[in-house]
């Protein structure tokens, strides 16, 4: 008996909500991971990291391609 092939899915599939996405993505970048970046007119990244509103976020693909996230909310903090 073999085992099925997962598939790929084009979107979001899991998100990891963290305290500091900047601390995060550094981390993770010491340790291997590619995030991913965008340049589009309704998404950008800057050094990773997306801004949305209330939110910040970031992009990688696990081993099998999927794409998951790490968001930080960001509602009552205040930005230096």
């Amino acid at each position: 008996m073999t085992a099925e092939e997962g598939a790929q899915s084009p979107h979001t599939v899991l998100t990891f909500e963290v305290q500091n996405i900047t601390d995060e993505v550094t981390d993770l970048e010491s340790r291997g991971i590619d995030f991913l970046d965008y340049d589009l007119p309704d998404l950008k990244t800057t050094d990773h990291v997306c801004v949305m509103g209330d939110e910040k976020a970031a992009w990688f693909a696990d081993t099998e391609g999927n794409i998951l996230c790490l968001h930080e909310s960001v509602i009552g903090r205040m930005t230096p």
